[in-house]
């Protein structure tokens, strides 16, 4: 079948080609184990040796170049996720390793294709690795490391029959409609995609040696399964914080996804940078207090870098396509207000992802690095008496923005009490909210006290316990009035520890208990404001 008039002159060849020849791959990320699958029909007997009387057998073989990227490691079967912490760099199905640095590798399948049955059929004995080895299902792999490019070599085994055949393998039927009697056959091997995005120039070509079939590009899927075509990946990431309060513990949590699968393979490690960790306390992260998935992420690297976090991921897993990734660290906020100033970048070395700007959320409470500034809601004072020379309780009520943590040395200093007297510089409080405050620092004074210092006029009360915010505390200090008329001078309120600048506390007038008192104005109220005489004395016979 298929012959032509002269055909039958001496010496007549035909000349030889591949009618069908086509190749695809089985996934396009990177670092990942790609499955190449070749596909072709020649127009010719394919044999394994071509004896000659006066000149040397020749061995023919199928070469398939222009392999961009493909690589493979020493001798093994690699697992189905290669680890890079492997002593060897093994496989994906390497069976030896010769002295010029080629490989001899495993073929996945070899088949051809039965036209009556209409199903592939396997044929192991296809294809050998070496021209005088005696395994089959095999191929030679070379790497040109100048070129970048690699090719495989098939030597032609025993079952050269099925490559091609014009007699007793068809039934006469189908030869009699026209089935020329070549062969469709198809074989596949696994290499590892590189790790840099790429989409090849030149298509994969097929030639063969000992029957010359010149090499020529051979007809590629298209997408994804085009071969040697590496997807270049995009990263989706957000971060966010728990806590905006000034020096609180604050936890940062990081989710990363990719469109594209993170083979461990790649070696991939992910750095954020941009984080305003200087305002931080630690400056660098050195754990995590929780991963999700939990599997997926080794121990922070301590880069000793302000504002960047390095993370190793996992050498054993995929990180699979679109798998959310999330890992949470502590930080300790930074005691005064601070805003965002940048926005973190995150990049996933190793693969290729592009770098991605963090998505930080609406609510600028958490975005990372953003602290509160503190500030009083609240900061009242009044007294209860307007009279000189006479025991007096100051009534103080204060409320925050922020929570105040205790152990960030918070100290709150009311000034410019003038005119105060008090019997030593321990000075007893009382109200409901007395025992929140003492007259030392970490909690080591007497509970329901607080430190006067007469030099400055001013009272400082060390918080005991954490402070609530959006939390009314209220307080009472007992004292003497001066014995002097004055005015309420202006009394202020400022914080260290955690930062609230020095403001004037609102001196409440108007209180009804004080108001009610024979000749009271609503001034008498605030604190200090202490009556003298309306009238000059007189004597009175």
């Amino acid at each position: 079948q298929g012959a032509v008039a002269g055909d039958a002159c001496a010496l007549r060849v035909w000349p030889a080609a591949f009618l069908v020849k086509s190749v695809s791959q089985s996934t396009p990320h990177p670092c990942a184990v790609n499955t190449i699958t070749v596909t072709i029909t020649a127009n010719v007997p394919l044999p394994q040796i071509v004896p000659y009387v006066n000149a040397a057998s020749v061995n023919p073989s199928i070469v398939v170049s222009r392999l961009v990227g493909a690589q493979v490691g020493t001798v093994g079967t690699s697992a189905l996720v290669p680890n890079p912490l492997t002593v060897d760099n093994i496989g994906p199905d390497v069976a030896g390793v010769n002295a010029d640095g080629s490989r001899v590798i495993n073929l996945t399948s070899s088949q051809v294709y039965d036209p009556v049955a209409q199903v592939w059929q396997n044929a192991a004995n296809l294809f050998r690795g070496s021209a005088i080895g005696n395994t089959f299902g095999q191929g030679l792999f070379v790497f040109a490391s100048q070129t970048g490019e690699a090719t495989l070599q098939l030597f032609l085994g025993n079952d050269t029959s099925q490559l091609y055949s014009r007699s007793g393998l068809l039934p006469q039927s189908v030869i009699g409609n026209c089935d020329d009697g070549a062969r469709t056959f198809r074989f596949s091997f696994r290499v590892y995609n590189p790790s840099t995005p790429q989409t090849p120039a030149q298509a994969v070509s097929v030639g063969a040696l000992g029957i010359p079939i010149p090499s020529s590009a051979m007809f590629q899927a298209s997408g994804d399964m085009q071969p040697m075509y590496v997807r270049a990946g995009t990263l989706t990431a957000s971060v966010w914080q728990s806590s905006s309060s000034p020096c609180q513990t604050n936890l940062i949590t990081v989710t990363l996804s990719a469109n594209i699968e993170v083979w461990p393979r790649c070696g991939a490690g992910i750095t954020i940078t941009g984080l305003v960790l200087s305002r931080w306390v630690p400056s660098n992260v050195t754990a995590f207090t929780s991963v999700s998935p939990a599997f997926q992420v080794a121990p922070v690297a301590n880069t000793n870098v302000t504002g960047t976090v390095v993370v190793s991921l996992n050498t054993s897993m995929l990180w699979a396509q679109s798998q959310p990734l999330s890992f949470t660290f502590a930080v300790s906020n930074a005691p005064a207000g601070v805003a965002q100033v940048s926005v973190p970048v995150a990049v996933v070395s190793g693969v290729g992802l592009s770098p991605s700007n963090l998505s930080l959320g609406s609510a600028v409470g958490n975005q990372p690095g953003v602290v509160d500034q503190a500030a009083w809601n609240k900061a009242e004072i009044w007294q209860a008496t307007p009279f000189p020379s006479v025991a007096n309780v100051i009534t103080v009520t204060l409320q925050s923005n922020v929570d105040f943590k205790a152990s960030c040395g918070v100290v709150i200093t009311i000034s410019n009490l003038v005119g105060a007297c008090f019997n030593g510089s321990t000075v007893p409080l009382g109200g409901a909210d007395s025992g929140q405050f003492s007259a030392a620092a970490a909690g080591m004074g007497i509970s329901g006290t607080a430190l006067w210092n007469a030099t400055t006029a001013s009272l400082m009360l060390f918080p005991r316990t954490d402070l609530t915010k959006a939390r009314n505390y209220v307080f009472t200090i007992a004292l003497q009035n001066p014995n002097s008329p004055q005015a309420s001078p202006v009394v202020s309120i400022a914080t260290s520890g955690i930062v609230i600048a020095a403001q004037p506390m609102t001196r409440i007038a108007g209180v009804a208990s004080v108001t009610s008192l024979y000749g009271a104005t609503d001034v008498e109220s605030q604190p200090l404001q202490i009556r003298g005489l309306s009238k000059a004395w007189s004597l009175v016979a």
